[in-house]
């Protein structure tokens, strides 16, 4: 008997539509309600429990835009 991979669920689909609309409706209750800044601060914290219990994530280079030369320092 060969050995069969077992599915990635990130190519399978998603596994649980009902519960990921859940998720997808409270971030926009919350963009509603508070904003986007209580948003933001709510993913950075599943961020980072993400990664303290070891999940996976794809890298990204993007980062917040600041400009490190003072106004007189600019050519």
């Amino acid at each position: 008997m060969a050995d069969e991979l077992m599915p990635n669920p990130l190519e399978a689909g998603d596994l649980d539509v009902d519960e990921t609309n859940e998720w997808l409706e409270s971030l926009e209750g919350v963009l509603e309600k508070d904003g986007p800044e209580r948003a933001r601060y709510l993913l950075g914290k599943l961020l980072n429990l993400a990664h303290a219990r070891n999940v996976a994530m794809p890298f990204t280079a993007n980062t917040p835009y600041v400009n490190t030369i003072s106004k007189e320092d600019e050519p």
